[in-house]
């Protein structure tokens, strides 16, 4: 068993055993700040990925790159990599002030220079009419390779543009989830229309009751002094393949990743995807491989907001 697979098999026990799931993610959290500590471990879940036919045949869409690492009924790790502004400026956050509802969330950063978050006091207040939030900061802080943070559920907080491609391993689960709906969430068939099952029980009112996340009244952003609600989520307009693919390997390129046997055979997995073939030679030639932004990812209104105008908004 690689070191990647027995580090989720002790973190996929923790979470059957422990039913307390704050006592699970604080059982948990160590060996994920582990897996930093080993390169081949982010090696292994770049050719996991990469192996993967869905994830070469992407396109971007949020200004994250997002690759699987693991999951079960109990839990989910992610490793979201957080790409740079083209100016490499940190002023400017990637996404609004936002909650993950009921989701725990431990994080550690695992590579690059790493982002500054803020992260707000739980138990802040809407004024449902005015539609503004009362919000208290708990703190302000740079994530570094290395370093571990807990969010705990319906906890705001914001993450800005990193200098240059940062790595996390994000480590999910609900506070508190029946194994029926456990199983439900993960049968591939309700997996595949989860759209229209959200939509049905939001009109029925029955989203809490099954544990599912409404995505409403999640987002929040800074205006004339206060912290006005979002009551729904910006989307963001869909890229290309070619892009996605040119930032993963510019990803990979950063991180020192040349396994030229593995590269070699994911060329003959994909004989006619040619500018995969073009990254692969340039990344196994030492050839600079640079990011791609798209302008749609920048200067969206509500989503990328100044550190200042955060500040000036809570009280």
């Amino acid at each position: 068993m690689s070191k990647l697979n027995q580090h989720l098999s002790n973190i996929s026990s923790i979470f059957k055993n422990e039913k307390d799931r704050y006592q699970a993610h604080k059982k948990a959290a160590p060996i994920l700040k582990e897996m930093v500590a080993d390169r081949e471990i982010l090696f292994d879940i770049f050719r996991k990925n990469l192996s993967d036919d869905a994830f070469i045949n992407k396109v971007r869409h949020y200004p994250t790159l997002a690759f699987d690492v693991y999951q079960d009924k109990n839990v989910s790790i992610s490793g979201n990599c957080f790409m740079p502004l083209p100016d490499r400026s940190g002023e400017l956050s990637f996404q609004s002030i936002h909650h993950h509802g009921k989701l725990l969330l431990s994080t550690v950063a695992a590579f690059g220079p790493g982002y500054e978050s803020i992260v707000f006091k739980k138990g802040f207040k809407i004024d449902k009419d005015a539609q503004t939030a009362e919000m208290g900061i708990e703190k302000s802080y740079r994530f570094e390779k290395g370093s571990l943070e807990f969010i705990d559920s319906d906890q705001p907080h914001i993450v800005f543009f990193p200098e240059d491609a940062s790595i996390t391993y994000a480590m999910w689960a609900y506070t508190k989830q029946s194994s029926i709906i456990k199983e439900l969430k993960n049968n591939p068939l309700i997996k595949k229309f989860k759209g229209q099952i959200r939509k049905v029980l939001k009109v029925m009112g029955l989203l809490k009751t099954v544990g599912i996340n409404a995505v409403e009244n999640f987002d929040f952003y800074p205006e004339n002094g206060q912290i006005k609600v979002l009551k729904n989520r910006l989307g963001f307009k869909s890229g290309t393949n070619e892009n996605f693919l040119t930032n993963v390997f510019y990803v990979l390129q950063k991180a020192g990743f040349n396994d030229v046997i593995f590269l070699g055979e994911l060329k003959k997995k994909h004989p006619d995807n040619t500018h995969l073939h073009q990254l692969i030679d340039k990344l196994t030639n030492g050839e600079k491989i640079s990011d791609e932004f798209y302008d749609f990812h920048m200067n969206v209104k509500y989503v990328n907001i100044s550190k200042s105008d955060i500040i000036k908004a809570v009280h």
